[in-house]
């Protein structure tokens, strides 16, 4: 573990540095209307607590919006990481923009069963990637059993990044190339009051669809990032 934690800050400082470096050539697509849906969701269920949920490989792509944008991912959210190396890189990003993040340490089980606790009892919103660890691209066991048991509002966020170059860091990467569009869609909220088969079936048919609606944005509503960091 020693190890894997100046790596991760290496890789990490490098990956800020290159999203710095390319961000300002970089067009949101779709931001207004994600935006006013994500806030309306928030109005109209302020009592409620929230998991804004997406692709492993949107992890980055978000933290570049997130970079540039407050409205849909505001500061009182946090994000959830493991203790990958993929996780520790984006833990790192995570700190160097000022957000909050929770570890779930997957290589122990008494660890694990822990940070879910306390993430469980939080009432604090969160991020997170519902594939991680794989397979990828499917909805993952724990987080439809987290889902149940938070009692919050799930929500899909689909994004989409093109052109883009594709790394593997223990999951799949996303990088926006020079000139790239950056599309955001916010799905429908997901009723988390069934049963834990149909409720995975559920998120998953969301996340689809939200990626789905964010690929036919692409190309329209666009408009220029903001410059800097």
């Amino acid at each position: 573990m020693a190890r894997r934690a100046p790596l991760a800050r290496v890789v990490g400082h490098a990956l800020r540095a290159y999203l710095q470096a390319v961000a300002p050539s970089v067009r949101l697509v779709g931001a207004e209307a994600a935006e006013s849906t994500w806030s309306e969701l928030r109005r109209t269920q302020a009592d409620r607590r929230f998991l804004l949920y997406y692709w492993t490989e949107a992890g980055l792509p978000l933290m570049l919006y997130g970079s540039r944008e407050e409205g849909l991912l505001g500061r009182d959210l946090a994000f959830v990481h493991d203790d990958t190396l993929g996780g520790r890189v984006t833990a790192d990003v995570l700190r160097r923009l000022g957000r909050r993040a929770w570890l779930l340490r997957h290589r122990h089980a008494g660890p694990l069963a822990r940070d879910l606790g306390r993430l469980i009892r939080s009432s604090e919103s969160i991020g997170i990637a519902v594939d991680g660890r794989g397979p990828y691209g499917h909805v993952g066991a724990e987080f439809a059993r987290l889902a149940e048991r938070c009692e919050a509002v799930s929500v899909p966020l689909g994004i989409r990044l093109t052109p883009a170059v594709r790394l593997r860091l223990a999951g799949p990467v996303q990088l926006p190339r020079a000139g790239a569009e950056l599309t955001l869609s916010v799905g429908a909220p997901i009723d988390c009051a069934v049963d834990s088969r149909t409720l995975r079936s559920r998120l998953q048919r969301g996340l689809e669809v939200a990626s789905s609606m964010a690929g036919t944005r692409s190309g329209v509503l666009t408009r220029a990032a903001s410059a800097g960091a």
